[in-house]
């Protein structure tokens, strides 16, 4: 092979190996490995977890961490086979009333977007939660800063997936929050943020030229390395307590509920719990395992409120806010 041959051949490779998904049959040949989500950043072991001390256990929850961020990156592909439509952007141009079950339904996210406005996400994170989170973090801010305290809101995102609600937070708040999300598989969320995005600006989700310019603006086109640290909560290295907001927008406690094994969930959520701050706040909307929050509140003497909503499909659903109270331990 010629010098200009290998040189060929070399960057062939990389272009393969940057711009290819990851699941692709060419990289599973020239690079098998193991999953990204079965690895921390860098290849790098973690420290062991609080909430998980059984070796077993943490196996099991790695797998199913794996199965579902596979499930959900062949979400779009697997979707759009089913309902005969073609992946590409052109489907957004065709009458979304014909895409339900689709790539239409596959693309929601959720964020503070108006979901009356937008065709790319079907629900927005105040409808579903019965929360107007920009008021009810700049109320924490400013009771904060009346009691002398200048340190940031902080503020953890469970299932954040793509991280469009934590740019929106962090470009709303700027050094009054921090906001961290759990991440179930890195690699995936960031082509999927990649694209998103690229169909907002291109002018693919008919939103209003005012809302293209203010999610170009709060949007990162990366995924934030505080994103980027747990693929969930029960990989967190202490128990103590650390955040003034946790939200779970179908995230976590949705998708940590197994009939297999019910005390995944339950770990789920008293890691939740566990890491609010006294006058902390939880919320969660879109689970199951109601009657064990509620028994679970009711025990440990949380404050709970719980109201309903119809989604835009007519469907009732439920939504929670747990309240540490301020002179818990």
């Amino acid at each position: 092979m010629s010098s200009e041959e290998a040189l060929n051949a070399f960057l062939l490779y990389i272009c393969y190996y940057c711009y290819m998904p990851k699941d692709s049959d060419f990289l599973k040949n020239i690079n098998p490995q193991k999953p990204d989500s079965f690895i921390t950043s860098g290849g790098i072991e973690k420290p062991p977890s609080a909430f998980i001390k059984d070796p077993k256990m943490m196996e099991y929850l790695e797998k199913t961490w794996n199965h579902y961020a596979e499930n959900d990156a062949r979400d779009i592909r697997t979707q759009t086979t089913f309902s005969g439509l073609s992946h590409s952007e052109e489907v957004f141009d065709s009458d979304p009333s014909q895409r339900y079950g689709g790539i239409y339904e596959a693309m929601t996210r959720y964020t503070l977007v108006d979901q009356k406005e937008s065709r790319l996400f079907k629900e927005n994170a105040e409808r579903m939660h019965g929360v107007n989170f920009f008021n009810e973090i700049k109320n924490k801010i400013d009771e904060k800063k009346s009691k002398n305290d200048n340190k940031p809101v902080n503020i953890l995102i469970t299932g954040s997936d793509v991280g469009f609600l934590n740019d929106e937070l962090r470009y709303k708040f700027g050094k009054d929050v921090t906001v961290c999300g759990t991440t179930l598989e890195v690699s995936r969320a960031q082509r999927r943020k990649r694209y998103f995005l690229k169909l907002i600006k291109n002018g693919k989700t008919q939103l209003s030229p005012e809302s293209v310019d203010y999610l170009g603006k709060a949007l990162k086109e990366k995924i934030d390395p505080c994103d980027r640290k747990w693929r969930s909560i029960l990989e967190m290295e202490d128990d103590k307590p650390e955040f003034d907001k946790i939200i779970d927008t179908c995230g976590e406690l949705l998708y940590s509920f197994d009939y297999e094994k019910p005390e995944i969930f339950e770990l789920t959520f008293k890691a939740c719990i566990s890491k609010l701050n006294p006058g902390g706040k939880l919320y969660v909307s879109e689970m199951y395992g109601f009657r064990y929050i509620e028994e679970y509140c009711k025990e440990k003497n949380l404050i709970i409120e719980k109201n309903n909503y119809d989604d835009r499909h007519q469907n009732l659903k439920t939504n929670y806010i747990i309240t540490k109270p301020e002179n818990s331990g």
